[in-house]
């Protein structure tokens, strides 16, 4: 028996291990007991820590998976997540409107969920505290939140019926130190089993794409004698076994991204800053771009030079297109250049065309080699016809410059973002926006996942944002609706599923 804590028991819980049990009560206060004494003849549990959770009265606690940690949610509002042995607060969940009166883990340990008298049901990362979701539309206020044994659904009760609901699939997050100048780059591997992100610091991180652990650091482009040590963009190979990075050591650095070797080095650039580089499709060859005003062919595997191809602008951007055939490349600088199409066995210039007002900061071949799309610092992106060099459409809604802009690996959308933070999808056939989001700073990278149902942009800021997108605006609204919202949406909830205001 537990000895009494002096105020009305609101809850309690065994810990993974069944050593240890968590008490709730009205007066505000947790108590953990450890309770294997107890179970033998004559034994009594001994209490271990008694903590001041909750203003007002505690209503709730469940613990981790792992049975680290625990959570409890209170009458004055708030949930917070508490070490299990120090019985130190950790974060508190912020959010609800009402008293917190159930909380649950999911079975991975990787959110949290839950209920209130403000009638929602919210979802939580339990690493770091932030909102993921709220579930709207429920009838009466909120008791209770359970997760199904899978992680993929809540059962909420209230009211007067218990309501199921399908789960969105939890955002990635990557957890541990990012660079701290801020993002350049983050884009997955081609399996999806990888995140690589570069920054100001000079360094690549790779990150387990499952669960967001930092795997290695690879501090290549990190020099003494340079004030600015940015990796900026970098290209995985096609098999995933390689990356090759660009940095304004001038250096273009291919690594293994599984072990953190450097392989090779091509050092023979003459300008001040390597911008970018692609690998061809065979991944035989990378394609290289700088302020020397050339694009440069290297062998992969012995990084001899293969080919030079440069137009008299400052800068440019490069890639393959997918049957390896020709090169695609962007002035950086001196924009009114434009974009030129390049055979890449033999050099010569295939095609040019020019309508963007200034600087290009990306090029992309479409997945099937038909269309290229250019991202501008005009505030615009623009896809062309790949064999006659025709405009075919043009995306005007950015308000900033454009950074960078890029085909789903279907073909059907263009991802792109600007330095004003927002990053739009588009409909590749018929240019209508689909889906939009905000990130908290300039955005300069923004590359899709391989199956195409989530996009990862890094910029300014310390952590990338993940979003889920949807082929169509009426994909979205169909799964938001089925998923978890019963009526017409708010404006609040528009602008929670990136969709335009009414």
């Amino acid at each position: 028996m537990l000895a009494s804590a002096g105020s009305a028991l609101q809850d309690a819980a065994w810990s993974p291990r069944e050593d240890r049990i968590l008490s709730a009560a009205m007066d505000g206060t947790v108590r953990l007991w450890d309770v294997s004494a107890a179970l033998q003849p004559d034994g009594e549990a001994q209490e271990v820590l008694s903590l001041a959770a909750h203003s007002g009265g505690t209503l709730a606690l469940a613990w981790s998976p792992d049975g680290t940690r625990f959570a409890t949610g209170g009458v004055d509002g708030v949930a917070r997540v508490w070490d299990a042995d120090a019985g130190q607060a950790l974060f508190t969940l912020i959010g609800h409107d009402d008293q917190v009166r159930d909380v649950s883990w999911s079975p991975d340990g990787l959110r949290i969920a839950t209920a209130s008298g403000d009638g929602t049901a919210r979802l939580w990362d339990a690493r770091a505290g932030d909102e993921l979701f709220t579930l709207y539309g429920l009838t009466g206020d909120l008791w209770t939140v359970e997760w199904s044994p899978d992680g993929q659904r809540l059962v909420t009760g209230g009211g007067q019926e218990p309501w199921i609901w399908d789960l969105p699939e939890p955002a990635l997050r990557l957890v541990g130190q990012t660079d701290s100048g801020g993002l350049v780059d983050a884009s997955w591997s081609p399996d999806g089993s990888l995140v690589v992100t570069s920054g100001r610091a000079g360094t690549l991180r790779v990150w387990n794409a499952h669960t967001g652990e930092l795997l290695r650091v690879f501090a290549g482009h990190v020099s003494d004698d340079r004030r600015d040590q940015t990796a900026y963009f970098f290209g995985w190979s096609p098999s995933g076994d390689r990356v090759a990075s660009t940095g304004s050591d001038t250096v273009v650095r291919v690594w293994d991204p599984h072990t953190g070797e450097q392989v090779l080095a091509y050092a023979e650039h003459g300008g001040d800053v390597t911008w970018d580089a692609d690998w061809s499709p065979d991944g035989t060859r990378i394609v290289s771009a700088s302020t020397d005003g050339c694009s440069h062919v290297w062998d992969a595997r012995t990084g001899e030079r293969i080919a030079t191809f440069c137009n008299g602008c400052l800068g440019h951007v490069s890639a393959w297109s997918a049957d390896g055939t020709r090169i695609v490349s962007g002035c950086f600088f001196g924009s009114l250049e434009g974009t030129y199409v390049w055979d890449a066995s033999t050099g010569e210039s295939l095609m040019h065309f020019a309508n963007h007002t200034d600087t290009i900061i990306e090029v992309q071949w479409s997945p099937d080699g038909s269309r290229i799309v250019t991202g501008s610092w005009d505030r615009t992106a623009r896809i062309w016809d790949a064999e006659t060099g025709e405009e075919l459409l043009v995306f005007t809604r950015h308000a900033d410059r454009v950074m960078e802009a890029n085909w789903s690996p279907d073909g059907q959308r263009i991802a792109s973002c600007d330095e004003g933070g927002m990053l739009r999808i588009w409909d590749a056939e018929t240019g209508i926006e689909v889906y939009r989001f905000e990130v908290p700073g300039a955005a300069y990278s923004a590359k899709w996942s391989p199956d195409g149902t989530q996009v990862i942009v890094a910029g300014s800021f310390l952590v990338p944002e993940i979003r889920r997108v949807w082929p169509s605006t009426e994909a979205l609204v169909a799964y938001a609706q089925e998923c978890c919202v019963r009526r017409e949406l708010t404006a609040e909830e528009r602008v929670q599923f990136g969709l335009p205001a009414r």
